[in-house]
């Protein structure tokens, strides 16, 4: 095997390039064509309006063509002539298809742009409101049909909804927005909607999650959903692995140890963290009253972001000992 260290991509006659196909309404069956026409976009990103000027509003920059109802972002790499060959191609199965405009970002700040919205699309939703991150998946020429339907429900239920996306994969990640609702009112009315959403998903043929993950939070929309032999067959997987149940439990493991400390203090020269390794497991914590079990025996609680797991934080002074668990 020979590798060539390069300085930079171009050095190995390649180029990778964005364009931005931006289109009205129906746009998602432009995805399956484009995919059929074998010209191999990197990505295929799908946005509406509606959180592209979130975005605007939370960078201050400007997306092109503001008169957009959608916009699709495509990306190529290769060669140049390649590239330049497959975008050609891209504009005319795009506008064949009905697209209202087509554009290729030649300019290096209007592509910058673009993509820094798209990067910060959850960040300027949260920046409104609080909202429940849904990861949701169906197949592809089924993404217009979700979507739409996610747009009518959204006026028909009162809850703002906010979808965008990878098209290429179907992975539709939706933004379900709590707006000034109580506590009780939100969890109430998010959890009839999420079971709306879901069962959609689920009767277009798609599943709970396309990329992130269930956890504690989605599990029951999941299992109402799941064929209970794809079930079976991954808690046998699980159990090839791990015969003992001891890998990634979180918040089992957090209950034992609670069990253990329940009415005890811990010693004066010991210093004990704990650390939840999500939000979903902090509330759950807190919902039955083992958070304050640790609090009570003395104990510290962490945040739940990132350095646990790879040991950063709570060094112990010279000659002393630390015992440190994680469930990664």
């Amino acid at each position: 095997i020979y590798i060539k260290a390069l300085k930079s991509i171009k050095d190995a006659g390649v180029r990778v390039k964005a364009c931005s196909h931006i289109t009205g309404g129906g746009f998602y069956e432009n995805v399956p064509k484009i995919i059929q026409a074998n010209i191999n976009p990197t990505a295929i990103e799908f946005i509406e309006r509606k959180v592209v000027q979130l975005g605007e509003d939370f960078l201050h920059l400007q997306f092109p063509l503001t008169d957009a109802k959608a916009y699709l972002l495509l990306t190529f790499d290769g060669k140049e002539s390649e590239i330049t060959e497959n975008i050609k191609t891209a504009e005319e199965v795009t506008r064949q298809a009905g697209a209202r405009a087509f554009l290729a970002l030649e300019d290096p700040e209007v592509a910058a742009n673009v993509w820094r919205i798209r990067g910060c699309l959850v960040k300027s939703v949260e920046a409104v409101s609080e909202q429940e991150p849904l990861d949701m998946v169906v197949p592809i020429n089924q993404i217009d049909t979700f979507v739409n339907f996610i747009n009518e429900y959204e006026k028909e239920c009162g809850m703002r909804m906010i979808s965008f996306g990878h098209a290429g994969d179907g992975n539709v990640h939706l933004c379900v927005v709590r707006g000034d609702r109580d506590d009780a009112t939100w969890a109430k009315e998010l959890d009839t909607n999420l079971t709306v959403l879901y069962r959609k998903c689920t009767e277009l043929g798609g599943l709970a999650s396309g990329e992130h993950g269930i956890g504690l939070s989605k599990q029951k929309y999941m299992l109402e959903a799941a064929n209970p032999a794809n079930i079976a067959l991954m808690k046998r997987v699980k159990a090839a692995f791990d015969e003992k149940g001891i890998l990634n439990s979180g918040y089992e493991d957090l209950m034992k140890a609670a069990a253990i400390l329940k009415g005890k203090k811990i010693a004066h020269n010991v210093s004990l963290v704990v650390s939840p390794g999500s939000r979903q497991v902090l509330m759950k914590l807190i919902e039955n009253g083992t958070l304050s079990t640790f609090v009570s025996c003395g104990a510290r609680i962490l945040e739940c972001t990132c350095g646990p797991c790879i040991g950063m934080g709570q060094s112990p002074k010279s000659d002393a000992v630390s015992l440190r668990t994680f469930n990664r």
